[in-house]
């Protein structure tokens, strides 16, 4: 596992944290570019009101999780990388155009589905393993508490 941070020390506290929770050998890098340019699976969780990846960075086959976007302003990919995405989803369309990843969408008109079409198979999810897919999450509630009730008791599970 890779992980990129602007301030450094944030950085390596972050992964001595997820060394720690999970045992995972983390390793922190440098610069954006080398995270992207090494992962097929990418999480970006900041503050950003700039985009931190460039799309030529992104190759074939990866999933983009944007999830630091939740806010009027805030956003961490540039519009071409949504536009040449295969698949786009979002936790909420209305929520996304207003405070999201989508609210700097170029491609107006592109398909976007909302993750629970998607999880419910009424709406296309990845078409296949050389695709490129986005995920837009700013935060619904109760999904969240769905994730964090399936972790919990696939935990209690063993």
């Amino acid at each position: 596992m890779l992980i990129w941070g602007r301030s450094s020390v944030n950085a390596e506290t972050c992964a001595d944290d997820l060394r720690q929770l999970t045992g995972l050998n983390i390793a922190v890098e440098d610069s954006p570019e080398a995270v992207v340019r090494a992962s097929q699976v990418i999480i970006t969780v900041t503050a950003s009101r700039e985009p931190l990846l460039k799309s030529d960075w992104v190759g074939t086959g990866t999933h983009i999780n944007a999830i630091g976007a939740d806010f009027p302003g805030k956003r961490e990919l540039p519009p071409e990388l949504l536009t040449m995405a295969d698949t786009l989803v979002c936790d909420s369309f209305d929520q996304c155009r207003m405070l999201g990843e989508l609210e700097f969408l170029s491609e107006k008109n592109q398909q976007v589905h909302e993750l629970g079409a998607v999880i419910t198979g009424t709406a296309p999810g990845r078409p296949n393993n050389d695709s490129i897919t986005v995920c837009d999450l700013t935060g619904v509630g109760v999904q969240d508490t769905a994730i964090a009730l399936a972790v919990y008791r696939s935990l209690q599970a063993g």
